[in-house]
């Protein structure tokens, strides 16, 4: 008897030790697998930004090439006044030659 209860705390200090091993083993496997679930999210999250950056830089050469063209109608619409001013005045002098050949 007196045997056993000298191997007894060495058991129990095996046993504790065993315990402490397996729950830090445990650990850091529960740590893998959130690292490797966060790792996986902030890929999605880093794909997922890349497109909206692709995306917002597509929108914004379109918009560049809208103003451009917007920028030129608006030339073209102002020399097109021009001419139209111009066209009315030849227009009324034609009419007041008419009228004063009359």
């Amino acid at each position: 008897m007196t045997e056993f209860t000298n191997v007894l705390p060495w058991i129990s200090a095996i046993g504790v030790i065993v315990a402490i091993f397996m729950s830090i083993k445990g650990n850091k496997r529960e740590d893998s697998k959130e690292t490797s679930l966060t790792t996986e999210k902030l890929t999605r999250i880093s794909a997922t930004l890349d497109s909206v950056r692709d995306s917002v830089d597509e929108i914004r050469i379109e918009f560049k090439t809208q103003q451009k063209q917007i920028n030129d109608m608006s030339e073209r619409v102002a020399r097109v006044e021009e001419s139209d001013k111009a066209a009315h005045r030849r227009i009324d002098s034609i009419e007041r030659g008419i009228k004063d050949e009359r």
